[in-house]
C-alpha cells in the first residue's frame, strides 16, 4: 500500500507547513478540564477520528518509535471489532499509549450531562441497528447483539466544573472537521474517507480501504 503510505506522509508534512496540528491543539485546549479517576471503563469503542487528529497520532507514534509496537493489536481489534467487543489497543497496561494526542471523542468523554449522554446513546444505537441491517443484506453477516447494543456506562465519578451541551460538543467536532477541509482541497484526502474510524485508518495504511473491508468481512464470516 504504497500509495496511502506516500499520500499520508505528503498529508504530513503539509499539516507541519500549514501549521494544522497546532490548530488542532488550540481546539483541544478550548476543551474545560476534568479530573478523571483513568478507570478506563470508556476505553471499549473503535472511535470515529478526523484526518487530521489520525496524522497527529500517526506522527507521535513514529516520533517515538511506537508505531511497530501498537500495529498488531490496532490490526487485531480493527478486524475482529464486528463481532466481539475489546479493549482500545491503545490502553496497554491500564495506560493510554496516546494520551498527549487522543481524538475529540476521547477528550469530551464525561464531559456532557447524564441526559445528554443518553440522548447520544440513543443515536449510536440507531446508527449500530442500521449498521446491523447492512451488514445483514450486503454481506449476510449477523452482528452479535452484545457488540450492538454495547454501551459504554455514564461516568459519575468524572469530576468537571460544569455540563458541555450537545451544541458545544458538536461545534468542537466541527471544528476539527474544518482542518480535514485543509486536504480534500488539496487532493490529499478522498471524500469517501470521511467517518472513518481511528483503528480504520490504521487498516487503510496497512491493507488499503477496500482490501480491509474484504477481510473484515472474510473474518466475520470465518472463511478465513
Amino acid at each position: 500500500m504504497r500509495l496511502y503510505r506516500r499520500k499520508i506522509l505528503s498529508s504530513v508534512r503539509f499539516a507541519k507547513a500549514n501549521n494544522l496540528f497546532e490548530n488542532l491543539n488550540s481546539v483541544y485546549e478550548t476543551i474545560s478540564s476534568g479530573k478523571c479517576e483513568h478507570c478506563n471503563s470508556c476505553c471499549m469503542e473503535d472511535v470515529n477520528a478526523n484526518y487530521i487528529e489520525f496524522l497527529n497520532i500517526y506522527d507521535y507514534l513514529k516520533k517515538n518509535n511506537l508505531y511497530k509496537a501498537y500495529k498488531g493489536d490496532i490490526l487485531k481489534y480493527y478486524f475482529t471489532r464486528l463481532y466481539r467487543n475489546s479493549p482500545c489497543p491503545f490502553l496497554q497496561k491500564g495506560k493510554c499509549g496516546i494520551y498527549p494526542v487522543r481524538p475529540l471523542p476521547c477528550r469530551i468523554f464525561g464531559h456532557l450531562s447524564k441526559s445528554d449522554y443518553e440522548k447520544n446513546y440513543e443515536a449510536v444505537l440507531e446508527q449500530n441497528k442500521d449498521a446491523r441491517e447492512y451488514f445483514k443484506k450486503r454481506y449476510s453477516v449477523g452482528l452479535p447483539e452484545e457488540v450492538v447494543n454495547y454501551k459504554i456506562p455514564y461516568c459519575n465519578e468524572f469530576i468537571k466544573k460544569k455540563d458541555m451541551s450537545l451544541e458545544e460538543g458538536r461545534d468542537l467536532f466541527n471544528r476539527v472537521f474544518v482542518l480535514d477541509t485543509a486536504f480534500l482541497n488539496e487532493k490529499l484526502l478522498n471524500p469517501t474517507f470521511l467517518n472513518t474510524s481511528l483503528a480504520g485508518w490504521f487498516a487503510y495504511l496497512e491493507f488499503g480501504k477496500l482490501r480491509s473491508g474484504k477481510l473484515r468481512i472474510q473474518l466475520a464470516k470465518g472463511t478465513i
